[in-house]
C-alpha cells in the first residue's frame, strides 16, 4: 500500500540529533574571575556590566579563554557607552554576546537551561541609571 509507513513503537525510537540540555545553577558563578585589564580607563558601567556577566550562570562553564574573550567584548561595550548611540557598535555587540548566551533564545540554541529558582524567591537587581535612548537618524 502506498503512503506513510507505520511509526516504530515508542520504546524502539532513537533520535540521533537530540540535544540534551545542561542545567546551569541560578546563583551563577560564585568563584573568582579575572579583572578587566588596566591598559584602559573603563567606565563604571562597563566594570559593572563585566562583573554581571562574570557572575552569570553561563560563567560557571567558562575557561580562562572565555573570560579573555569577554574582556575583548567589554571594549565594544565601553566604546558603545562612550559613543552617541552608534548602532554599528550595538549590532556587533549583540552578535558577540549571542555566543555567551545573552538571551533565552541563545541559551536554548546552546543547549543550556538555568535551574529555576524556588517559588517566591526575589532576585535583587542592581540599581540602574535610566536606559540609554537610541536616536533615529533622519536621512536628508
Amino acid at each position: 500500500m502506498a503512503g506513510r509507513t507505520v511509526p516504530k513503537p515508542a520504546d524502539q525510537r532513537r533520535r540521533r540529533n537530540k540535544v540534551t540540555e545542561v542545567e546551569l545553577p541560578a546563583e551563577g558563578n560564585t568563584g573568582e574571575f579575572p579583572p578587566l585589564p588596566q591598559w584602559r580607563s573603563w567606565l563604571p558601567d562597563t566594570v559593572e556590566w563585566y562583573a554581571t556577566w562574570c557572575r552569570s550562570p553561563m560563567a560557571t562553564e567558562w575557561l580562562a579563554v572565555h573570560f579573555m574573550r569577554l574582556q575583548q567584548v567589554a571594549v565594544l561595550y565601553d566604546d558603545w557607552l562612550r559613543s552617541d548611540g552608534d548602532l554599528n557598535l550595538l549590532k556587533e555587540l549583540r552578535l558577540q554576546l549571542a555566543d555567551f548566551g545573552g538571551t533565552p533564545l541563545d541559551l536554548k540554541r546552546m543547549g543550556r537551561k538555568v535551574t529555576p529558582r524556588p517559588a517566591g524567591e526575589v532576585v535583587a537587581m542592581p540599581a540602574r541609571k535610566p536606559a540609554r535612548r537610541l536616536r533615529a537618524v533622519v536621512p536628508e
